[in-house]
């Protein structure tokens, strides 16, 4: 399971790969991320730890991403 979210620049869009694994292999995996995707991975993690069904937690996990990254503003005041 993937989720695309605006990393650090929020004009690239990043997919993370997610899984709800056990925590050794998914640190594993962690340590392979680059800087932003281990911040939005620990920004998405209190979702991981819960099970929910795939709706609810693509739900919850926009949730905290949209706390960790609130959209910027691009345009010109």
């Amino acid at each position: 399971m993937g989720v695309w979210c605006r990393c650090d620049d929020h004009k690239k869009l990043t997919q993370l790969r997610l899984r709800l694994e056990g925590p050794a292999r998914s640190f594993y995996k962690y340590k392979s991320y680059s800087e932003s995707e281990k911040r939005s991975y620990d920004a998405l993690k209190p979702a991981l730890v819960k099970r929910f069904t795939p709706v609810r937690l693509t739900a919850e996990l926009r949730k905290l991403l949209y706390k960790a990254y609130p959209p910027t503003y691009h345009g010109t005041p």
